[in-house]
């Protein structure tokens, strides 16, 4: 059996990914470095954080996770 997350509703057998919808914790910021810029989104940074400490809490071992992100200023705010 998987470990469930608060506000997480999964259909059936424990999901390998799970994409999570912010619902609208929007707050945007972007960043510029020359010619690289990027974004990143505090509410949802905030969002996997609570959610791998979870996992965590729940005896899931760190490197057992993955966090994707495509916005090296989103990466940042989750570290």
């Amino acid at each position: 059996e998987g470990v469930r997350l608060e506000g997480v509703r999964v259909e059936g057998a424990a999901p390998a990914l799970v994409l999570v919808d912010t619902g609208g914790r929007m707050g945007e910021q972007r960043s510029r470095d020359g010619a690289k810029s990027s974004l990143a989104n505090p509410g949802e940074a905030e969002v996997i954080v609570r959610a791998v400490r979870e996992l965590v809490a729940k005896g899931v071992r760190p490197g057992d996770i993955g966090v994707i992100s495509f916005y090296a200023l989103q990466v940042d705010l989750i570290r």
